[in-house]
C-alpha cells in the first residue's frame, strides 16, 4: 500500500514536469515580459504623462524615479521626492498646485482618467484598488517654464498593446483635449449643470461678465453691488446673511453662507464643496464629477439680466502644442519681450517680439499686448509716436513689430502687458541708443581732448561746448566740425546755433599741438525739437 501511493506520487510529479516544458515558449516569455521593470520618461513641462502601462488590482506595483527638473525661470530644481510638508511653502498663489495636500514639486501618480491623485515621491510600493492606465505627473501650478524630465521605473502591470512603454517617445501627436466654451447664465435658479465632467488634475479657468438685477440689488459675478437697506450701505462682497435685517431667514437659502452675496459659485459632482469664482478664478481640479456653475443667492423670483460665463479647461494630456484663444481673466504663465539689436544709432529701427503663453506653456492667440516706453529712466516716458502701442498675438501665440530709437543717446526701457490678463503680467526689454562716431579715430579712453556741453536750448536751437586739452596747445586755435555741415575755429568754449531739421548731430573738435600733432574728440548733440508757442 505505501510502495502504490509513492509510485502515484511519481507518476503525477513526472505528468506535471512534461506538462510545464510543454507551454509554448512565446508564453514563457511573454510571462516574463510582464514582471520586467520598464523606464518611463516624465516630462517636467506638461501636467501629466501617460506611461502606456496598465495596473491591475490587488497586483503589486514598484515605482521609482530619480534626475532632477527645472520647476521655473529662475532655475529652481526638483526631484521626485522634493523636499517640502506640502504646497503652502509655495506661499500665496493666483493658480493652484495639482495636489496642494501633497508635497510640492514631487512626483504624482493617477490610475484612470478619473482616478484619485497620490503621491509616489522618489519610491513606492502599493496594491492597486481598481484597474486602469496608469499616469505620472508633477505637483506643480504652472507648466511653461519647467524643463527637464524624471526617470521613472516601473515594476508590474502590462504594456498597452500598440504603445510603447517609453512614454517620452510618441509615436504621433495626441490630440489637444482642452476646450473653450461661454455659458449663458441667468438667475433662474442657484445651480446650472456646464455639461462639462472634470477629472483629477484638470486645469480649469472661469471668467465672467455681465450684470444681474436681485431684489437686493445690481450684482456683477464678484457679488452685490452698491446694495442700502434703510439709506444705509451695504459694502460689496458681504455674504447674504448680512441681509437679514430686510430678508430674514429666507437668506439661509442661499448656497453658501459665507461667499459674498450674489456672487458667481461653483462646485464639482451634485454634492461637491462651494467656491468662489467672481469675476475669474482658475483651479486645478482634484475630484471627479461634472462641473455646476451658480449665483449665490436665496430669491429668483423676479430677478433679471444675464452673466456671460467662458470655460477653459485644459486636458490631462496636453497634446500638440495649440494656441488658445483669449479669454479676458484668462490667466498667462509667459510673457516675454525682445528687442533686436540691442544697441542701436540714434534713429535707428529695431524689431520687438514675444510671446505670450498660457499657465501650461501653450500659445495664446488673439492676446492684446499693450506697449509703452520710457526714456533715460522710468521717470522720463517718451511722448514720441508710436507709443504707446497695441498688437495682438497670432495663432502660435507671438507678436512682432519694427520701432526706431529716438534722436538721442540713452536707454530705451520698452514695458508689455497683456490687456484683460488677471493676475497682470508684464515682461520687458530694454535698447541703447549710442551715439555715432564721426571723423575721430582715437577711443576716448586714450584722449588729451575732452568735450563738455554746457548748454542745449530747444528753445534758440543753441549749444555751448567747452574743449579741455590737458597739453595746452597756444599757437592754433581747435577746429570745430558741427556735423551740419558748417566748421568754424575758435579756442574754447564755442556756441554754435542748429537748425530745426529733426536730425541729431555729432560735433568733432580737433586740437592742434604745440609740436605739430593733433587730437580729437567729440560729442553727440540730439536733435533741436521747436515747442509751440
Amino acid at each position: 500500500m505505501k510502495i502504490g501511493a509513492s509510485f502515484a506520487v511519481f507518476v503525477l510529479l513526472l505528468l506535471s514536469a512534461i506538462n510545464a516544458s510543454a507551454v509554448p515558449q512565446d508564453a514563457r516569455s511573454s510571462r516574463a515580459k510582464e514582471s520586467e521593470t520598464r523606464e518611463v520618461g516624465l516630462q517636467a513641462n506638461q501636467p501629466w504623462t501617460d506611461t502606456n502601462i496598465e495596473v491591475h488590482a490587488a497586483e503589486i506595483e514598484t515605482v521609482s524615479a530619480a534626475g532632477a527638473i527645472q520647476t521655473n525661470s529662475a532655475g529652481g530644481t526638483a526631484t521626485p521626492s522634493s523636499s517640502t510638508s506640502d504646497c503652502t511653502i509655495a506661499g500665496p498663489v493666483q493658480v493652484p498646485f495639482v495636489a496642494p495636500e501633497l508635497t510640492c514639486w514631487s512626483m504624482l501618480g493617477r490610475i484612470g482618467p478619473a482616478g484619485k491623485v497620490f503621491e509616489v515621491g522618489s519610491n513606492m510600493r502599493f496594491k492597486p484598488d481598481t484597474k486602469g492606465a496608469s499616469y505620472v505627473g508633477v505637483n506643480d501650478n504652472f507648466f511653461g517654464d519647467n524643463a527637464g524630465s524624471w526617470r521613472a521605473s516601473i515594476a508590474g502591470g502590462r504594456v498597452v498593446p500598440g504603445k510603447r512603454a517609453d512614454a517620452s517617445k510618441e509615436d504621433s501627436p495626441k490630440e489637444p483635449v482642452a476646450f473653450n466654451i461661454s455659458i449663458p447664465l441667468t438667475p433662474e435658479q442657484a445651480w446650472k449643470n456646464a455639461d462639462i465632467d472634470l477629472s483629477p488634475g484638470e486645469l480649469v479657468t472661469i471668467s465672467a461678465r455681465g450684470q444681474l438685477r436681485l431684489s437686493a440689488g445690481k450684482a456683477d459675478p464678484d457679488g452685490v453691488l452698491n446694495a442700502a437697506m434703510d439709506d444705509v450701505e451695504i459694502p460689496d462682497g458681504l455674504p447674504c446673511e448680512s441681509f437679514d435685517y430686510e430678508f430674514g431667514k429666507q437668506t439661509a437659502l442661499a448656497p453658501s453662507s459665507t461667499l459674498p452675496c450674489g456672487s458667481l459659485i461653483g462646485r464639482i459632482g451634485e454634492k461637491g464643496v462651494v467656491f468662489e469664482i467672481g469675476r475669474a478664478a482658475t483651479f486645478h481640479s482634484t475630484v471627479s464629477g461634472p462641473l455646476y456653475i451658480g449665483i449665490n443667492y436665496f430669491d429668483f423670483t423676479h430677478a433679471s439680466g444675464m452673466w456671460m460665463v467662458t470655460i477653459i479647461v485644459e486636458g490631462l494630456d496636453r497634446g500638440a502644442q495649440v494656441s488658445q484663444t483669449w479669454a479676458p481673466g484668462q490667466p498667462l504663465g509667459v510673457l516675454t519681450l525682445e528687442a533686436k539689436p540691442a544697441k542701436v544709432l540714434p534713429g535707428e529701427s529695431y524689431s520687438l517680439s514675444g510671446l505670450v503663453k498660457d499657465v501650461n506653456g501653450k500659445p495664446v492667440a488673439g492676446a492684446t499686448v499693450y506697449l509703452w516706453s520710457s526714456f533715460g529712466g522710468p521717470m522720463s516716458p517718451r511722448s514720441m509716436s508710436p507709443w504707446p502701442a497695441t498688437l495682438t498675438t497670432g495663432i502660435d501665440g507671438t507678436f512682432n513689430t519694427t520701432y526706431h530709437a529716438p534722436g538721442m543717446v540713452g536707454w530705451e526701457s520698452i514695458q508689455a502687458g497683456v490687456v484683460g490678463a488677471h493676475p497682470p503680467i508684464r515682461a520687458d526689454a530694454q535698447v541703447q541708443v549710442s551715439p555715432p562716431r564721426a571723423g575721430c579715430k582715437k577711443e576716448p579712453a586714450s584722449n588729451e581732448l575732452n568735450l563738455m556741453m554746457t548748454r542745449f536750448d530747444s528753445g534758440t536751437s543753441m549749444v555751448e561746448v567747452h574743449a579741455k586739452d590737458s597739453r595746452h596747445p597756444a599757437k592754433t586755435p581747435f577746429t570745430w566740425i558741427w556735423g551740419d555741415g558748417s566748421t568754424t575755429q575758435g579756442w574754447s568754449p564755442q556756441t554754435h546755433r542748429y537748425d530745426y531739421d529733426g536730425k541729431y548731430h555729432v560735433l568733432e573738435v580737433i586740437s592742434h599741438e604745440d609740436d605739430g600733432t593733433s587730437d580729437c574728440a567729440e560729442t553727440f548733440v540730439p536733435e533741436m525739437t521747436k515747442f509751440p508757442r
